[in-house]
């Protein structure tokens, strides 16, 4: 199941700040951004990506997901479909490389993976808060899909 996570937009002057740091990363991804703006190119404000589950009967249920995820993911899945399942596991950098996916407690939080890694990416800013229930709703949506199909 594919879905689509929304990215926060930081402001322009912060692009002309960092085109001068010694960060190569952080230059690269102002100047990328720079070139779009100049260009008249919009930049994508959302990504999309993947989001697969599996389950054995009733004794084991596995979730992929696009992205090197936050634990608390697979905790969460752990806690919400371990009554219906005897073990969740919970998999990241499956089938593509999203870059680093936080729950909403921890954008307000900030840290280098938060606040940093989408420059890496070359996205317009951090994930936005909505993108934790996103996933949670579409890991959801394969799980009753899966199970709704006869066996």
């Amino acid at each position: 199941m594919r879905y689509s996570a929304s990215l926060q937009r930081g402001p322009a002057d912060e692009l002309h700040s960092c085109a001068t740091v010694p960060q190569a990363y952080v230059r690269e991804w102002a100047e990328h951004h720079l070139t779009l703006a100049r260009r008249a190119e919009e930049a994508p404000r959302a990504i999309e990506f993947e989001v697969q589950t599996v389950h054995f009967g009733t004794s084991f249920l596995v979730v992929t997901m696009a992205g090197e995820m936050s634990v608390e993911y697979g905790l969460g899945f752990k806690r919400e479909w371990s009554s219906r399942f005897g073990q969740v596991w919970t998999l990241g950098y499956c089938n593509d490389i999203v870059g680093y996916v936080p729950v909403r407690r921890q954008i307000s939080e900030g840290g280098y993976e938060v606040v940093d890694n989408h420059r890496y990416q070359l996205y317009t800013g951090p994930f936005t808060e909505e993108t934790e229930e996103a996933i949670r709703s579409a890991v959801r949506q394969s799980i009753e899909g899966d199970l709704s199909c006869p066996a």
